[in-house]
């Protein structure tokens, strides 16, 4: 399980929806990274 989170304080210029987007790019990136990271091979 994977959870991504973003705060309007830390982006006060954007939108809710804007808001939950980025939580959820930057949840994916983290995801990705980790994987890369730890050498695991995710797709198979």
């Amino acid at each position: 399980m994977s959870v991504g989170y973003a705060t309007h304080k830390d982006h006060p210029d954007l939108k809710i929806d804007a808001i939950e987007h980025k939580a959820d790019a930057d949840m994916y990136t983290e995801k990705e990274k980790y994987y890369k990271e730890n050498n695991i091979e995710r797709r198979r």
